[in-house]
């Protein structure tokens, strides 16, 4: 059961973290892009703007990273249980 559960929150957690990382990636495509076409057209705050999308796609990730290394931590407790008690079974 603990093995399960940690799977399902280390899957959880890494696509909010994909999510984060590719919400950050798209918000400096967009400024690098508006760049491309028209530099002399973009507004003054384009860079902050920006920013603030980054930091934004930071924060989701980052929340990600809680229930990724919770799930990591129940998969590995519960793989060394089951070889533990395969060991002590074997002799």
């Amino acid at each position: 059961m603990r093995l399960f559960l940690g799977i399902i929150l280390m899957l959880i957690g890494g696509a909010v973290v994909l999510v984060g990382i590719v919400y950050a990636l798209l918000s400096l495509g967009g400024l690098y892009e508006g760049f491309l076409t028209d530099a002399l057209g973009q507004p003054e705050d384009a860079v902050e703007t920006t920013q603030h999308g980054m930091y934004q796609g930071l924060i989701v990730g980052g929340i990600g990273i809680v229930p990724f290394v919770l799930g990591s931590a129940l998969v590995k407790g519960s793989i060394v249980r089951k070889l533990i008690r395969a060991r002590h079974k074997t002799r």
